[in-house]
């Protein structure tokens, strides 16, 4: 068994254009991805249910580079309702080498 990925589109997310990317894990677990089309960075992944609605949103955003990477320094995560329930800012972050 293997995750499966599949291009869905493109879809307006806050001021740009993203590509939605489905993925499906072996579990049966489907998550969408949100990849911003001029940078290439992941800005939201959502877990979806059975039925195609939503269970978990997590947003990420200022991104800066880190060693030739570019990390998200913050984190929100919402319910299905969009309201946020959890944030995780970073002031740094170390790469273990």
């Amino acid at each position: 068994n293997s995750h499966k990925a599949e291009m869905d589109g493109m879809v307006k997310f806050g001021n740009y254009l993203a590509w939605r990317v489905m993925l499906r894990e072996p579990s049966g677990s489907r998550w969408e991805l949100l990849i911003d089309s001029h940078t290439g960075i992941i800005v939201r992944q959502r877990l979806l249910a059975k039925d195609g609605e939503s269970l978990l949103d997590v947003v990420f955003s200022d991104y800066r580079e880190k060693d030739d990477i570019w990390l998200p320094y913050r984190v929100e995560y919402r319910d299905a309702n969009g309201d946020v329930i959890a944030t995780e800012t970073y002031n740094d972050i170390r790469i273990k080498k």
